[in-house]
Order: structure tokens, then C-alpha cells, then sequence
């Protein structure tokens, strides 16, 4: 037989705490719920918007509706859209430039009014400053032309002179464009530059004026040096006025290193002052293939130089160019000493809008008479003349924090190695590696120029040293090989 079983129901009874916890554990999922279903939504209509602006539903539109539509979403969603004062006229801009930027001309570009008013500026020279060029070397601004008898000059800036500050700001770590703007004001205004040479720093006042030279020439013995700076609206003027001055001379040197070129018409009345009436300056081919040949004028010739010989360097590019290659096809006895030119076979017009900006274009290439096209090549010189290999380098920045001693090696050991080297000093080899004989010369180096001597390699000597380098260029006629080599060459003739 089986056993009877008798079952009792047991229910459990909550207790006051365990109801409580039961009611907040409900409401937390509750809300969870509550929540997934907001982000979906909120996710959701996110996503229906930015699909519909990214084309999900493609519709045609103007490219102007689409320019604003870009501009709504950028001032309405874009994280640093409040870091602009003006974010509309900022998005224009940016989207002009980006319209007139192309891999394969790096030439046609936007300019906004200020920038073409620098660009005029850059060309012709004629700029209310205290007339200097500068370039950061190794970090440091630093002075690479004073130009004669402006202001700079007049105050006994010199050439290799870092700039410190400007009216007591320092500008070690501002941009050049930056310096430029501290430096230029009102003709007449005063402003105060703190130059380092040699170590030693000094305050000069310096009057600003007006600034327009882009040419200088001067008498060496027999021979006229004629330097030309840029290619502006005066240079025609300019360099008439000095050639006037040497109507006996036969030799000329014309100097077109570090000219990066300038205006078309200029170089057309320069090369026009050389050669004959009719001669080719160069010939303009079109995007359509239609051709215009530019001539030179002949209203005047200064036939009177038999002998020219042309200097040039990789910085030698467009307008300087032409006029070189012009003046060695066509003139009857035109050398070109140096190296090989920059390549710049094109030409830009430049076109004004209403607003004040500019649209600086391609519209043609150039050809010399021969038919040469120079873009991506260069010209290469009749004779090579190289300059020391320190002007070639690249002098990095000093590394913040290092100092260099015996047994290690780097680039900035190789430049100032070479630099001293170049200054003169004794120094065992040149390629970056520091031995322990290198310790006396820069301990030499820093005694002779009021440094602290260390005889290790800190950025305060590497800066120096750099600042020497250009110094030397500028200031000791021996140092420069390609005009030494062309005064020679004019001496070999009788």
C-alpha cells in the first residue's frame, strides 16, 4: 500500500524593508527603460537629419544651397564654432581657397585683401617698414638682407643679426608674417628692435619709412655688380638709373640669386635695356593654344656692356628666369654662373574682386626664344659654381633641453661643425659626429664671442654660430665663391 502524503502551501510574508527595496528596484528598471527608449529616439532622429544632409535622399540642388546648407550645420552643430568671431566669412574664405587649390599648381591661389596687398608688397618692396628680409634659422629670426640706405641701415643693423624682440615683445616664437606686422606701422613712427650679435644684445630705435629698392649696383674695379632684388613697377626705373651712372663700362655682372621673380612687364622693359629692338623676351602659350610673343621695346640699349655674366641659385625662379634665358639666347656674349634655377615655367595673372581679394591664376606657360621650357627643371648654368656646403644645409632647431659633448652625434653637431669650420676656426671633421677635439674649438668660439664657455654645444653657441655663418656670407667678399668666380672671369678678359 502506498503511504498517504499531506501537503501544506507555505507562503512567505514580506517584510516592511524587503517591500521597500522590492518598489526601488522596480522604478530604477523603469527608468532604464524609459531612457533606452529616449536615446533610441533621440538616435533615431539624429540620424534620419544627418542621413537626409549626407544624401540619403539625393535631391538637386544649387551649389550655392549647398555652400549654405555646409555653412547651417557648421554655425548649428561644429564644437569650435564659437572660437570664431566671424565663422561665415571664415567658411567663405576657406572654401574659396579650397576651390583654387591643386596639387599640380601650387601657383593659382585666393587672396584675401590682405594678402594681396602683402603679395603687391612683397614684389615691389615699397613697404612702410625699416627695410630688411629676414628667415628663421634654426628657430631664430634672422636679418638676411639690409637694404641700402633704408632705415635699418641707417640705425646699423647688420646682416646675420638675430631679431629678439620688437618694442620689448619677444618674438623667438612668433611666425615671420607675425614679426612683419610688429615691425611695419606709420611712416614716421618710431619702433624699437632688440638685436642679439655675437652674444650680445642691443636696443636700436629705428624711424620707419618709406622702403622701395629692389635694385643696387656698384662699381668693382672695372666690372658693374647690378643686383636685382625683385621684379616691381620701379625696378625699369631703377635699374636705368644706375646703369646711367657707368656709361664707360663694358663688363657687367648682373645678380639674380634669391630673386623669386615679379611682374611680366618689368622683366619685358629690363630685358629690353640689352637687347636689341624686336628681340624675343619670351612667348606666352594660352590653355587654348594660342601664343603671344612678347618683344623687348628698344627705346633704349646700353650696348656699351660687351661682356654680361649672369648669377644665379635655386632661389632664382620666374621673372628672373626669363630674363636669363632671354639674355643668353639672344645676347651676343651673356654667361650664366652658379647653379641650376628654381623652374618656374608659368605665368600668373592676377585678378581683382569687387570685395578688395584677389584670384592669383595660371593662364599660361612660358617659352624662352628657343623654344625651352625651364618648368621643373630649371636652367642650368654655363659654369657651376657652388657656394660652401654650409649655405646648403638645413639648420634644424636646437633641441630643447640638450646639450652636445664628446661622443655623440647629431645633426645640429654637423651644421655647427661645418659653420666653424667655415668661420675659420680648426676643426677635426664636419659630419656630426662630436670628438673630443671639437670641446677647445667651440670653447675658443665661445670666449672670442662673450659666450659662457662650457665647451659643449648649447643652443646658445649652435644659435651663434648660425648667426656667424650668414654674418661671414654677407660681410667677407672671400666667402662668396659665385662672385669671386665671376670677378675672375671678367679679369681673364681683356
Amino acid at each position: 500500500m502506498e503511504e498517504k502524503k499531506i501537503v501544506y502551501k507555505l507562503e512567505k510574508h514580506e517584510l516592511a524593508s524587503e517591500r521597500k527595496e522590492r518598489k526601488e528596484r522596480n522604478l530604477r528598471r523603469l527608468l532604464f527603460v524609459a531612457i533606452c527608449i529616449l536615446c533610441i529616439w533621440v538616435g533615431f532622429s539624429l540620424g534620419y537629419l544627418f542621413n537626409r544632409a549626407g544624401g540619403a535622399e539625393p535631391q538637386d540642388i544649387t551649389a550655392n544651397q549647398k555652400m549654405e546648407q555646409i555653412k547651417g550645420y557648421m554655425e548649428s552643430f561644429w564644437l569650435y564654432a564659437n572660437d570664431y568671431e566671424d565663422l561665415d566669412e571664415t567658411l567663405s574664405d576657406k572654401a574659396f581657397y579650397g576651390m583654387t587649390s591643386f596639387d599640380y599648381d601650387p601657383y593659382t591661389t585666393y587672396m584675401s585683401a590682405e594678402e594681396l596687398d602683402e603679395f603687391s608688397s612683397g614684389i615691389n618692396l615699397n613697404v612702410v617698414g625699416i627695410g630688411i628680409s629676414y628667415a628663421k634659422y634654426a628657430g631664430v629670426p634672422t636679418v638676411l638682407r639690409v637694404f641700402k640706405d633704408a632705415p635699418a641701415e641707417k640705425a646699423g643693423i647688420q646682416e646675420g643679426d638675430q631679431l629678439i624682440k620688437v618694442d620689448g615683445v619677444d618674438v623667438i616664437d612668433k611666425t615671420t608674417d607675425e614679426i612683419r606686422e610688429m615691425v611695419l606701422g606709420e611712416e614716421g613712427t618710431n619702433v624699437t628692435i632688440t638685436i642679439r650679435r655675437e652674444g650680445e644684445e642691443m636696443d636700436l630705435d629705428i624711424t620707419r619709412a618709406e622702403v622701395d629698392v629692389t635694385v643696387f649696383a656698384e662699381a668693382v674695379d672695372d666690372v658693374v655688380v647690378l643686383s636685382i632684388y625683385s621684379f616691381g613697377d620701379h625696378s625699369f626705373e631703377e635699374v636705368r638709373h644706375y646703369l646711367d651712372a657707368y656709361p664707360d663700362y663694358e663688363k657687367l655682372i648682373i645678380d639674380l640669386r634669391d630673386n623669386g621673380g615679379g611682374y611680366q612687364t618689368a622683366v619685358e622693359d629690363i630685358a629690353s635695356l640689352f637687347l636689341k629692338e624686336g628681340s624675343v623676351v619670351m612667348k606666352l602659350i594660352y590653355g587654348d593654344g594660342s601664343e603671344n610673343i612678347s618683344r623687348t621695346s628698344g627705346d633704349v640699349c646700353y650696348d656699351n656692356f660687351k661682356k654680361i655674366i649672369i648669377l644665379t641659385n635655386g632661389n632664382t625662379a620666374s621673372a628672373s628666369e626669363v630674363l636669363t634665358l632671354a639674355l643668353r639666347e639672344q645676347h651676343p656674349n651673356a654667361t650664366i654662373m652658379g647653379t641650376t634655377t628654381y623652374g618656374k615655367g608659368v605665368v600668373q595673372t592676377t585678378v581683382s574682386i569687387r570685395d578688395g581679394s584677389a584670384l592669383k591664376i595660371t593662364t599660361s606657360k612660358w617659352l624662352s626664344s628657343k623654344d625651352v621650357w625651364i618648368n621643373g627643371e630649371g636652367i642650368k648654368p654655363d659654369v657651376e659654381v657652388r657656394q660652401d656646403d654650409v649655405i646648403y644645409m638645413n639648420y634644424d632647431e636646437f633641441p630643447e633641453g640638450k646639450e652636445f659633448d664628446a661622443d655623440q652625434v647629431d645633426h645640429v653637431i654637423k651644421v655647427a661643425e661645418a659653420g666653424l669650420k667655415y668661420l675659420d676656426y680648426e676643426v677635426e671633421r664636419t659630419d656630426g659626429y662630436f670628438p673630443e677635439s671639437l670641446k677647445a674649438t667651440i670653447a675658443q668660439y665661445q670666449q672670442e664671442h662673450d659666450l659662457e664657455v662650457t665647451s659643449t654645444l648649447n643652443a646658445e653657441t649652435y644659435e651663434a654660430i648660425i648667426s656667424g655663418i650668414v654674418r661671414e656670407w654677407n660681410f667677407n667678399k672671400d666667402k662668396d665663391y659665385q662672385m669671386n668666380a665671376a670677378l675672375e672671369a671678367m679679369r681673364e678678359q681683356p
